[in-house]
């Protein structure tokens, strides 16, 4: 299932880094790495990472983050800064009576993704709502 997510996220990273930086403000992509991982991967990880242009895992420009993530905090943190207008000015949208919308999409174990949309339910306001999508490992 990654190999089809990953090959969809490269062709986004390839066209939103060739358009320019207002678009940048549209997709912002946060991958995490929850696993525990043993310190000799840890380590090769490391050495593989260093002065390269893509991550060794995921072979994305945007990083790999490891460890337990604290999903209410990145989402509260998200939804503050749509309705600070941070992502999308509020100004000059067609649905400016609509709620501003985040995709949250998740490919991992089913205890992961509650976590994930109680932190959706956690972060959703009158402005900004969140909604997960699980993909099946």
């Amino acid at each position: 299932m990654f190999n089809a997510f990953q090959t969809l996220l490269s062709l986004i990273e390839q066209q939103y880094r060739s358009s320019g930086t207002a678009v940048a403000r549209y997709l912002r992509l946060h991958i995490y790495d929850t696993r525990e991982v043993d310190t000799d991967t840890m380590h090769n990880i490391v050495l593989n990472s260093v002065r390269t242009e893509f991550d060794p895992i995921t072979e994305l420009h945007t990083l790999t983050t490891f460890g337990k993530h604290n999903f209410e905090e990145s989402f509260s943190s998200i939804r503050n800064a749509c309705e600070d207008t941070a992502y999308v000015e509020k100004r000059g949208r067609a649905w400016w009576n609509q709620p501003g919308r985040v995709g949250v999409y998740f490919c991992g174990p089913s205890s992961t993704a509650e976590e994930i949309r109680e932190a959706c339910d956690y972060a959703t306001s009158r402005e900004v709502v969140f909604k997960l999508w699980k993909g099946h490992p």
